[in-house]
């Protein structure tokens, strides 16, 4: 039988499109906040709050699957048959969670009150007075500064950071798309012309009020280490969370481009930011913090898993960090430090298996090359090859081409970031490095296998992760900027045909369809920037376009923003490749007289 259900009656309408409502969600927050800031200013928000005063409120100090993965612990038959070294490791992994958890006890006393429970009964209960700050529960024990919470909430609220919170709410929306493979539709922002008027000027300022941006959002500890709360992309997708040390949208990202930032500030191409030097050295200092932390780490009995190896998500970008970081003269242990991240490699290799070079394995090659031109060490060349040699051993061949699984895409996928590109690219530079035939015949059936993809009808690549609605890529991570990209790396005086080629067609397809989407690097204006300049450069730009004419449009669509209704573009990200830092890098590199490398292709510095 067939029965009409009646829609749920918790849901604003009868269709709860969360996209179809963010604006209204973001000028109700603003609603709500503005009506509590002025009853606050009217000395009404706090007496109605002492209703409040005489409860008791529930605290859990750890999470509900903390708790219940110990109590499945003490059943274990290991537990059981050995009690009280099941106790002092579960007492112990409770005292090194508390080091991170701000609502967790330290106090042996209540640690050991909380496994009793565990034992007994259930997850521990624990409450707390509203008025006094008195905890009861599980444990008497006051491990938390007593006083009024009420007063100490609205301390905390008043002096909140409003406009972070907006772009917490910006990025969880954003996040909560992106992860289900959403991929808006919107019209193009970019402008049909420019301004044409003092670029360098217009140039320098963007790229100071990005950078301000990057620094105003900075979250300072008292202990000098620095954070950024945004979304945040890793082999598991994307959630929004204090950013990691990756270059990708992590700390090491946001390092280069504050060294990038100083590095043209000396070198008189760069507006003067007071302040930048003082976070640019917390940020080194935290950098090192999490890596020697995690070095503490992976000394101890439970082990952890290792960094992967990637060039971008991995121990890879860290080197390059470094490295970069020590050739614009910003870091004077820059080459010390990625020695001792490169030394991480193997564990990485045993753990990871990705062949890609965003996280996996072909992304260590092009850091472990220059850290061993750099160092003459002959060491990491043996790392490298022992990459390649995996990546021999992994490859798929189909006749003369040649790809590589990814997850369930068993037939291989095309692009920079994932697909053959990238880990062709990588061949490439290894086998110039080592003139192993081996690497070069692989990367050869990698570009035969980009090649079979491409579409004349659609005038680009195919994307093989069968994105709906979208047949073929533009982007850096999947589409023609990034293949356009890597071949110029690999052949820069563009002395190949095929090198004019694919960098023809990838900047018209570019032109025609990769601008004015979204402002990022990875897949927005800041990489196909980089591309179109290139290709105008080297004779295989479109007709219509100049270098100047490029650039003019590029500075006006980030003077205009994105539109409103861009949920992905809107939403704040300090990242290289996902934010704001990469488009203060590319800024930056748009000087003429710039040396700075580029960070999509994880380059060097040159000489000038």
């Amino acid at each position: 039988a067939s029965v009409p259900l009646s829609h749920a009656q918790n849901h604003p309408s009868d269709k709860p499109a969360l996209i179809d409502y963010w604006p209204d969600i973001l000028t109700g927050f603003d609603m709500v906040d503005n009506l509590l800031r002025r009853l606050d200013r009217q000395g009404l928000l706090r007496p109605s709050l002492d209703v409040f005063l005489p409860c008791k409120v529930r605290i859990v100090p750890r999470s509900t699957e903390a708790y219940s993965e110990i109590a499945y612990m003490f059943w274990h038959p290991a537990a059981l048959q050995d009690e009280a070294e099941a106790d002092r490791l579960a007492s112990d992994l409770f005292y090194k969670m508390a080091q991170n958890l701000s609502l967790a006890a330290t106090d042996q006393t209540v640690i050991t009150a909380e496994l009793e429970e565990l034992k007994t009964g259930d997850i521990p209960f624990f409450s707390v007075h509203v008025e006094s700050g008195k905890i009861a529960g599980t444990s008497e024990k006051q491990w938390l500064p007593k006083g009024n919470l009420i007063d100490a909430a609205l301390a905390r609220w008043r002096a909140m950071d409003m406009n972070a919170q907006r772009n917490i709410i910006r990025a969880s929306l954003a996040s909560a798309y992106i992860n289900d493979n959403w991929h808006p539709n919107y019209t193009s922002y970019w402008p049909t012309s420019g301004s044409g008027k003092d670029m360098d000027r217009r140039r320098r300022i963007l790229a100071e009020n990005k950078m301000r941006t990057i620094i105003n959002s900075a979250i300072r500890a008292e202990d000098g280490t620095v954070a950024w709360i945004a979304p945040v992309y890793a082999p598991t997708g994307w959630s929004v969370r204090p950013i990691d040390q990756d270059i990708y949208n992590g700390l090491g990202g946001i390092a280069v481009t504050m060294g990038a930032y100083l590095y043209e500030t000396r070198k008189g191409r760069a507006n003067p930011i007071d302040g930048l030097e003082d976070l640019f050295s917390d940020l080194k200092r935290t950098l090192q913090l999490v890596e020697d932390r995690y070095r503490q780490h992976h000394k101890e009995p439970i082990k952890i898993r290792p960094i992967p190896p990637g060039g971008y998500l991995g121990l890879g970008g860290s080197i390059w960090t470094w490295l970069t970081l020590n050739s614009l003269g910003m870091a004077d242990n820059g080459t010390e430090r990625a020695c001792s991240i490169a030394s991480l490699i193997p564990e990485s290799l045993q753990e990871y298996e990705n062949c890609d070079i965003l996280y996996g394995l072909a992304g260590a090659l092009p850091p472990l090359i220059q850290l061993a031109e750099i160092t003459s060490n002959k060491n990491y060349l043996a790392i490298a090859e022992g990459i390649g040699d995996r990546l021999v051993e992994r490859a798929v061949w189909s006749g003369r081409q040649a790809y590589w699984t990814h997850g369930a895409r068993r037939n291989g996928l095309g692009g920079l970031s994932h697909g053959v590109t990238g880990i062709g690219w990588a061949l490439a530079k290894l086998a110039e490095a080592t003139g192993r035939e081996r690497y070069r015949r692989l990367a050869d059936g990698a570009f035969l296998f980009e090649e079979s993809l491409f579409d004349y009808a659609e005038g680009n690549w195919i994307d093989m992760r069968a994105v709906e609605g979208r047949k073929s890529a533009v982007a850096w991570c999947h589409g023609a900027v990034g293949i356009g990209l890597a071949h110029l790396d690999l052949d820069p005086s563009v002395q190949r045909d095929i090198t004019r080629l694919q960098l023809r067609r990838a900047a018209a397809v570019t032109s025609l369809r990769g601008l004015g989407r979204e402002p990022s690097a990875c897949h927005g204006d800041a990489s196909a920037w980089e591309l179109l300049d290139a290709a105008i450069t080297h004779g295989e730009g479109p007709d219509h376009l100049t270098r100047d004419a490029l650039f003019d449009q590029w500075l006006t669509s980030l003077e205009h923003g994105v539109p409103d209704n861009n949920i992905t573009a809107d939403s704040f990200s300090p990242g290289l490749f996902t934010g704001m830092a990469g488009i203060v890098y590319q800024l930056l590199k748009a000087d003429r007289f710039s040396n700075l490398p580029s960070f999509l292709m994880l380059g060097k510095m040159t000489v000038n």
